[in-house]
């Protein structure tokens, strides 16, 4: 004979997905009992990983757990629809968040399933879908060339770190005809925590802690992309954009550069092919932001390549920085740049 614990646990298994927001009032309406009695169950059941919790206070949520986490592996090929792989993967689980986390998700899943398609080289994609008590996370992992290699190869780069440097610039695509090169660039920007692993590098955009940088990975063969959005995120696909077009004819036309991805090996921000590494392939922007974040010092070549060179042989393009300390506006203002 069941417990009234087990009868509780049984009814909540039963009807959560018909009240996330009010499950505990149901019970405790349908059994006579207290509110903390019903914690405890919920909180049995979520210690058993039957059922997850989203949000906190009056905002709580309960959803079975086998409804919202998922994973599922397709098979690469031409006619794999990114549209259609959303809408009957992710939409079921994803469409109880608010509109405008769920347009971010959307919006990511669909350009970067299109990305493992067109470019990966792999054969199969697997893809995982993830609630905690305070997140989303959508990862998407092939099996193919991994992305900064294919972006070095792509543009005769020297090596892989380089192809990073690239690929976080904007606008970059190894297949122009049929791709704007902007997937990732936006994708990095929308959701709270951005993590893309490849060819034995983890490159990190943390927009909640507004950080970014890059570490080793064990991630060595294919493409592994994170995608983590809060309950709390209130950004929307559409400010993402307008922080980068330019809003008279929607262009994509501002970028940020990371400065110190440019390092390779031991260099010092001292020497013009550091500088033209960075401003190679940005000509085609108007706004270019350069990130100065964990550079202790510049040199004077440096600044006078990306400060007087580049700004009087493109007159239209405007530089600014940020997150540069003492010394480096120091050099920048004797430099020329104001």
């Amino acid at each position: 004979m069941l417990s009234k614990a087990d009868k509780i646990r049984a009814y909540i298994l039963g009807h959560v997905e018909k009240h996330p927001a009010d499950i505990a009032a149901q019970i405790c309406k349908h059994f006579s009992v207290t509110r903390m009695t019903v914690t405890r169950q919920l909180q049995q059941l979520i210690f058993e990983n039957k059922i997850i919790k989203t949000g906190k206070t009056s905002n709580a949520r309960y959803h079975l757990s086998e409804a919202k986490n998922k994973s599922f592996h397709l098979k690469i090929s031409q006619t794999l629809d990114e549209f259609d792989v959303f809408t009957k993967c992710f939409y079921p689980a994803l469409k109880t968040l608010p509109e405008n986390q769920y347009k971010i998700f959307e919006y990511c899943c669909t350009e970067l399933i299109n990305n493992a398609k067109d470019h990966s080289t792999g054969s199969h994609l697997h893809c995982l879908l993830t609630w905690s008590d305070n997140a989303v996370t959508v990862v998407l992992e092939d099996d193919g060339v991994g992305v900064f290699k294919k972006v070095q190869q792509g543009f005769h780069l020297p090596d892989i770190q380089a192809g990073l440097l690239t690929l976080t610039k904007g606008k970059v695509t190894t297949d122009s005809k049929n791709h704007t090169g902007e997937g990732i660039f936006f994708s990095s920007r929308m959701v709270d925590r951005f993590i893309l692993e490849a060819n034995g590098i983890r490159y990190i955009k943390d927009n909640s802690l507004d950080d970014w940088f890059y570490e080793t990975s064990s991630v060595k063969k294919g493409t592994k992309i994170s995608l983590v959005v809060g309950f709390d995120c209130r950004r929307t696909v559409k400010a993402v954009f307008h922080d980068y077009m330019e809003l008279e004819n929607f262009s994509f036309d501002k970028t940020e550069v990371l400065v110190k991805l440019s390092k390779f090996g031991s260099e010092r921000y001292i020497s013009r092919s550091q500088a033209k590494r960075i401003l190679s392939d940005l000509t085609h922007f108007s706004r270019i932001v350069l990130d100065f974040r964990d550079i202790e010092s510049v040199g004077q070549g440096f600044v006078d390549e990306v400060f007087r060179v580049f700004c009087n042989q493109h007159p239209q393009i405007k530089i600014a920085y940020q997150n540069a300390n003492d010394d480096i506006v120091f050099m920048i203002t004797r430099g020329g740049q104001v």
